[in-house]
């Protein structure tokens, strides 16, 4: 269950488009952060992929354990962005993310990305003091 779970939250499609376009280095920034997040999903890397993490994407990772384990009819003992992923496991088709397309306005950025041969899906990112982070997980509405 879990494992659907994880690759539906990477192949979900989620609306978002921007219009305006920010320098190559912006745009640059945010790719390697949503590269950088789906590398670390592949390897596992609860520490790196939780520190591209808004607060709010990590307590999302922890609702997503929770649900899997709810509709399992357990009560999941998950309770940090860290031990989510280590409950998730490795994905190691999440190494194959290719990025399609970026768009960035203001401090927001969507990135459509492309994992392995299954559908594209998009990634919100915040601008935040430490720099661009994922603020809405793939698949998340």
């Amino acid at each position: 269950m879990r494992r659907l779970t994880t690759l539906a939250m990477l192949t979900l499609l989620v609306s978002g488009c921007g219009g305006g376009e920010a320098g190559a280095s912006e745009t640059g920034q945010v790719d390697a952060v949503v590269l950088r997040y789906f590398s670390a999903y592949a390897r596992g890397s609860g520490a790196e992929l939780c520190a591209l993490l808004t607060r709010s994407a990590q307590h999302k990772m922890v609702e997503v354990v929770e649900s899997d384990e709810q509709e399992l009819g357990r009560v999941s003992s998950v309770r940090t962005c860290l031990q989510a992923v280590d409950f998730l496991g490795r994905v190691p088709q999440a190494e194959n993310a290719k990025v399609i397309s970026a768009s960035i306005m203001g401090a927001n950025a969507t990135v459509t990305v492309k994992v392995g041969s299954l559908h594209a899906g998009a990634v919100t990112l915040s601008k935040t003091a430490a720099g661009w982070l994922v603020d809405k997980l793939p698949g998340e509405a």
